[in-house]
């Protein structure tokens, strides 16, 4: 499970909702969390489109949680939504090293989403990510039914 937040910022395109997450949600490597200090945010725009929303309806989840508070990770395709990664150190407040994405976005953008950041009046909202186990996912060890000795 991964708490994060949805922020929303003035882009030259408009108004967009960007997903921050502390990890790469494309990657297949364990993120090395072992300073247990954020120096990199990873962003990502729209991760609730109509894919989504189609890959949603097909899970046995409780109506609850096919909320805007979370993001299921049921399969879908974080490149596609990846805008970019930051270098964010928040006791100076102060940012560096952008790395652009499959979105590109200018460096005013950049400027605006990293300033969102540091402002507390900045408008954001917490969601909750998370991947849901379907029963076909327990591993009750390779046994088909259960043994007692008594």
């Amino acid at each position: 499970m991964l708490n994060s937040a949805i922020i929303t910022v003035k882009l030259e395109s408009g108004e967009s909702e960007i997903f921050i997450s502390p990890l790469l949600l494309q990657s297949n490597e364990r993120p090395n969390l072992e300073s247990g200090k954020i120096e990199i945010l990873y962003f990502y725009s729209q991760l609730q489109d109509d894919e989504y929303e189609a890959l949603l309806e097909k899970e046995a989840l409780a109506k609850d949680f096919k909320s805007p508070d979370y993001i299921i990770n049921c399969g879908q395709d974080f490149e596609k939504h990846y805008l970019g990664s930051l270098r964010i150190d928040f006791d100076t407040r102060s940012y560096s090293q952008w790395e652009n994405g499959s979105q590109k976005l200018s460096e005013q953008d950049v400027d605006v989403l990293a300033n969102a950041l540091f402002d507390p009046q900045s408008q954001s909202r917490s969601v909750t990510m998370f991947t849901p186990t379907r029963p076909s996912d327990f591993n009750f060890g390779g046994h088909s039914e259960l043994n007692y000795d008594f």
